[in-house]
């Protein structure tokens, strides 16, 4: 992800998407935990916490970045979130 001027670019695997971005968009975090199953040993498998931060404009939603942590460090992924949300929040307020 890249914002420069007023312009958005997001590269997501080998593709390139590039948006004009104004002050109206905003900036959203969305958190959830998920339970992965292994399908070898009943009853076992493990809890990951997984971060998502859109922009947004009406009813529009691009997912820019997401990421996932052990559940352990759920708080440390909060925080990440946080942080990149306030960062990206202050770079489209500059605009």
């Amino acid at each position: 992800m890249k914002i420069s001027g007023n312009h958005l670019e997001l590269q997501n695997r080998l593709r390139l998407k590039t948006e004009r971005i104004t002050n109206d968009h905003k900036v959203k975090m969305k958190t959830c935990s998920e339970f992965v199953q292994l399908k070898s040993q009943a009853g076992s498998g493990s809890y990951f916490r997984i971060v998502e931060l859109y922009i947004s404009i009406g009813t529009s939603e691009q997912l820019v970045i997401d990421f996932q942590t052990d559940e352990k460090d759920a708080s440390i992924a909060n925080r990440l979130g946080n942080d990149l949300t306030s960062m990206v929040k202050n770079k489209i307020k500059s605009l």
